[in-house]
């Protein structure tokens, strides 16, 4: 089965989704590598006067109202770690377009942006509750995970929508597998796509590509933004519509060291920082 969807103009739109400026993607290529330093951060953020303003505006907003106020990009950056940093530069650059509403996914204004935001911050925190190691990109990768999205909402619409959904149920489909099985793509594929695009960094790119089949990634990032992505529709799972999202796979849990009440108190501390994280967005 596949639907009237044309893939080369589906590719075109995804090209035509506003770059990355230079400050944001060399920011995710210096904290991608793990011997970056405080110092190479300040300096590649301290000349965007755009992006320092939003960054102190963070670092001064209610969410630190106990600590000193900062005035410089470095004392910024030393407050909110190089993951919020680079998060805030990301979200920067896509936080309008993630927030319009996409019906055929059934998301309503908004929703896609707070799903994003709840896995990156899971995201930030996944190795405090399973046995892999993080690194500084997980975040914004978590970030981006659904990147995608915002170009494959534009061609689905509701009939398409529930023929993957049917597909899913009859055939017990993963959403990927669906997706492609009718589509010819799936919008991990498509996110894959638009990052290495913006010439993101490949673990990034990998991550955003595999989060919902970490196995055939090459780095553990996939499976940290895999649970992020889970530990997040839990916490949203009201205004979600794939109950099946919220479960975590025996085989993915067995990989991560994940037992059933690890996992739920990654939800409920990851619920605390949803809620605590709002008020420092509503200052970015």
């Amino acid at each position: 089965m596949s639907a009237t969807i044309n893939l080369d103009e589906l590719l075109y739109q995804a090209r035509k989704l506003p770059a990355f400026p230079g400050t944001t993607v060399r920011l995710a290529q210096i904290v991608s590598n793990q011997s970056y330093d405080v110092d190479a951060v300040a300096s590649c953020v301290k000349y965007d006067q755009a992006l320092t303003l939003k960054l102190l505006s963070a670092a001064n907003s209610a969410a630190y109202a106990t600590e000193e106020r900062v005035g410089t990009a470095y004392e910024a950056v030393l407050r909110l770690g190089s993951a919020q940093v680079l998060t805030i530069a990301v979200s920067k650059e896509v936080r309008s377009i993630f927030k319009v509403a996409f019906p055929a996914y059934r998301l309503e204004e908004g929703e896609l942006w707070k799903h994003s935001v709840a896995t990156a911050l899971a995201g930030e925190i996944a190795s405090c509750y399973c046995d892999l190691a993080s690194s500084p990109e997980v975040f914004t990768t978590a970030l981006l995970h659904d990147v995608g999205k915002l170009v494959m909402g534009h061609f689905i619409d509701h009939s398409i929508f529930r023929a993957i959904s049917e597909l899913r149920a009859s055939e017990r489909l993963s959403c990927i597998e669906a997706e492609s099985r009718i589509l010819g793509i799936s919008h991990a594929s498509l996110g894959g796509f638009i990052a290495e695009n913006w010439n993101l960094p490949k673990s990034i790119v990998d991550g955003i590509l595999h989060h919902h089949d970490p196995a055939l990634g090459s780095k553990d990032i996939c499976y940290l933004v895999f649970l992020a992505n889970c530990v997040a529709h839990r916490i949203l799972k009201a205004s979600l519509p794939n109950p099946s999202a919220c479960e975590l796979p025996k085989d993915i849990a067995k990989y991560l060291g994940v037992s059933p009440k690890r996992l739920d108190k990654f939800c409920e501390m990851a619920t605390s920082r949803f809620d605590k994280f709002c008020l420092l967005y509503n200052a970015v």
